[in-house]
């Protein structure tokens, strides 16, 4: 995801104003470092919170 020039990856990393749900997605994850290392392939997220997904 880091690398792919149409993600949106790194916006939502970003503090710049942007039309994304920011606040929406990295709630979902649990924070920003948790967005991070689902992304890397690294998450720490089980039982029902994987229902989101």
């Amino acid at each position: 995801m880091e690398d792919w020039y149409w993600s949106s990856y790194h916006t939502f990393l970003k503090v710049q104003p942007s039309k994304l749900h920011r606040e929406v997605v990295l709630e979902n994850f649990e924070g920003k470092q948790q967005f991070i290392k689902f992304h890397k392939g690294k998450p720490e997220i089980s039982g029902d919170d994987l229902e989101f997904i």
